[in-house]
């Protein structure tokens, strides 16, 4: 098969490479690791519910539009 392939995913590789694509990303991995700090409760003022809705919005966006991209 001598055919150009420029897409960047496959189905089985779209969401491991753009998780650690995506946390590589210094805003990412600071929410992520206040979410990990909220679920300890001696030291959350918050609840983790409020640290999970962004972190996931923007990963879930921002997987939406890598995959229109790569497509």
């Amino acid at each position: 098969d001598n055919g150009i392939h420029t897409s960047k995913y496959t189905i089985l590789t779209f969401l491991p490479i753009n998780l650690f694509e995506q946390l590589q990303r210094v805003a990412n991995a600071y929410f992520l690791v206040l979410l990990i700090l909220q679920l300890i409760p001696e030291i959350s003022s918050l609840t983790w519910f409020t640290t999970i809705v962004p972190l996931v919005l923007v990963i879930t966006m921002t997987a939406v539009k890598d995959a229109t991209d790569d497509y």
